[in-house]
């Protein structure tokens, strides 16, 4: 086929379908392969958070003192915003509608920048932030070491306007009101909080303690602890899910991931891992769980489906933080000892391709405009009777987006449309019944189309639409 020219049909209208391109909620796990994206130069990265609102991405720095803010559309240092410390940051988090907060290393402050006059407008003092050791009784010539506490870890509540900060050293964790920038209350919790994270849904506060090895559940609406529940030694960092009220706790002494029922306080499972973990994230579109190890340079990937391990992305440099950006499905990485940070996600890639009949003589109708993350067309559509098919490379699975025209291929029940069927290297699809999108549309020339969205598995090599009427 591939050597015989296909017979154009000049007096056949040429059509043109509008792409769409869309990822719907699963009920399956579908999981996408991910590749080096982009590199940033960043100097030092320790903490990072994403602010949803403007899509900025911002990343601590222990060596500069300050915080880069990264456009994550075009992953462009857009900004620089400097510390009145000289420790280094640990922590940022960004708070609308114009604040961002800064958690100093072991500075006794938390620091408040305004976006609008781009300088720290606000200096909160911590409670009881500085102590002193006592000296040997009758001791006249040393004198009391004066050392100073710090904030650890920050995240903020939309649902109260309050940001919570773990206050390592005191064992408490602090809420803040951010329209004023006053603490108002101070909430005990186990040794050494680390990490911790608001569950918006839940109204509820989850909390890992490094040195107490549990977690604490605390609800934003009383600033109350609920609850209680041990975890693996060294709990260090913690990713919700909150559509499947989980808790990945990631222990850097325990060779396993806790997973943790929010609701119910209680260990669901342990995910076994070949080292102790350092940082977590949790993609919420297609709950993907990623665990970054201290010395080691690969990042797990693990189904939170079934909790089962996927496959490892190297990196061949040793990670630091990890923040996961669910609207993009790209993970950010920090870097434990250079100046990067690191961009991972699906690679997308759009073609136009012809739509060729099965049969002699080659007919071409038209051209279709595909769209794939981590799915390349290897072929021209071939249309026969009542179906449309194409092959594809997918080494990772990924997702293919296109539009089909009525008057080529549609799919009836007597006056009703009813689903095209999906056939995956000639076998029904699973994915197609959750996530097939088909809606009639008109592209720009007014031609009547479907839309389909939907998943392809890895190692797939063809795929057909399968409709009840056709051109052919």
């Amino acid at each position: 086929m591939n050597n015989k020219k296909p017979v154009v049909l000049f007096g056949l209208l040429f059509l043109s379908f509008s792409l769409y391109l869309g990822i719907s909620s699963l009920s399956t796990n579908i999981v996408f392969g991910h590749h080096i994206l982009d590199v940033i130069e960043v100097p030092r990265p320790m903490g990072m958070s994403i602010d949803d609102q403007d899509g900025l991405l911002y990343v601590s720095s222990m060596v500069k003192s300050g915080v880069s803010v990264v456009n994550t559309t075009n992953n462009e240092i857009v900004n620089a915003i400097s510390s009145t410390s000289k420790g280094g940051v640990i922590d940022v988090i960004s708070v609308p509608p114009d604040k961002v907060y800064l958690a100093p290393f072991k500075s006794g402050t938390i620091e408040v920048y305004d976006k609008k006059t781009n300088n720290i407008s606000n200096i909160i003092e911590l409670p009881g932030a500085i102590y002193s050791t006592p000296t040997p009784l009758a001791d006249r010539v040393l004198t009391a070491a004066e050392f100073v506490m710090g904030v650890w870890a920050m995240d903020y509540n939309p649902q109260n306007k309050i940001l919570y900060a773990a206050y390592a050293d005191a064992n408490e964790i602090l809420a803040i009101n951010t329209t004023n920038d006053e603490i108002v209350a101070e909430i005990p919790v186990a040794n050494h909080p680390m990490a911790l994270q608001v569950d918006p849904l839940t109204n509820t506060l989850v909390v890992a303690s490094l040195t107490g090895n549990k977690l604490t559940f605390i609800s934003t609406e009383t600033n109350q602890v609920t609850g209680e529940v041990a975890t693996g030694i060294g709990p260090w960092d913690i990713a919700l899910d909150s559509l499947y009220h989980k808790a990945y706790v990631a222990n850097r002494g325990s060779y396993f991931v806790t997973v943790v029922d929010t609701i119910g306080h209680q260990i669901i499972d342990k995910i076994p891992l070949s080292s102790p973990a350092q940082a977590i994230g949790v993609d919420e579109k297609d709950h993907t769980v990623y665990i970054t190890h201290p010395r080691s340079p690969n990042i797990d990937k693990i189904n939170g489906e079934t909790n089962e391990y996927i496959t490892p992305i190297d990196l061949n440099i040793i990670p630091q933080d990890i923040v996961v950006d669910s609207d993009t499905q790209r993970v950010y990485i920090s870097t434990k000892s250079q100046d990067k940070l690191f961009v991972i996600g699906p690679k997308s890639a759009s073609s136009s391709l012809a739509i060729i009949s099965f049969d002699h003589p080659f007919l071409v109708f038209g051209f279709i405009d595909v769209h794939g993350q981590d799915v390349t067309p290897t072929s021209s559509f071939s249309l026969s009777n009542n179906t449309l098919g194409l092959s594809v490379n997918a080494p990772d699975g990924g997702n293919l987006a296109f539009d089909v025209p009525r008057t080529l291929l549609d799919s009836k029940d007597g006056a009703n449309d009813i689903p095209f069927r999906i056939l995956i290297d000639g076998q029904p699809s699973e994915f197609s019944k959750d996530i097939e999108i088909t809606r009639s549309t008109d592209d720009p020339r007014g031609n009547q189309t479907r839309s389909l969205d939907f998943y392809v598995p890895e190692n797939t090599k063809t795929v057909t639409i399968v409709g009840t009427k056709s051109i052919l």
